[in-house]
């Protein structure tokens, strides 16, 4: 799992839609309802999503809309201000 985030990222931010294992970090990032999660091992149900990606025209284009909606989320600018915000927080509980 370790590096998952990361290409997890560069997919959405590409614009190429995901379909993922179900954990905790997936989610967080992609929302609870996002409408491409499998259990983790469970590659029959992989290979089921993959087939609907590549049969039905619609499920891949909720995929990818779904992906856009959460694209600014991963702007470094973002992430930049985020770790920022950390920082100063940890500095004024530490005082």
């Amino acid at each position: 799992m370790e590096g998952g985030a990361n290409v997890l990222i560069e997919a959405v931010t590409s614009g190429v839609p995901v379909l993922g294992s179900d954990i905790a970090g997936n989610r967080g990032m992609l929302g609870a309802d996002y409408p491409g999660w499998f259990a983790g091992g469970d590659a029959e149900r992989l290979a089921g999503l993959i087939s609907t990606a590549m049969q039905e025209p619609c499920y891949y284009a909720t995929l990818s809309r779904c992906c856009v909606e959460r694209v600014s989320l991963f702007s470094p600018a973002r992430e930049c201000a985020a770790v920022r915000s950390l920082v100063e927080m940890t500095k004024v509980s530490s005082q």
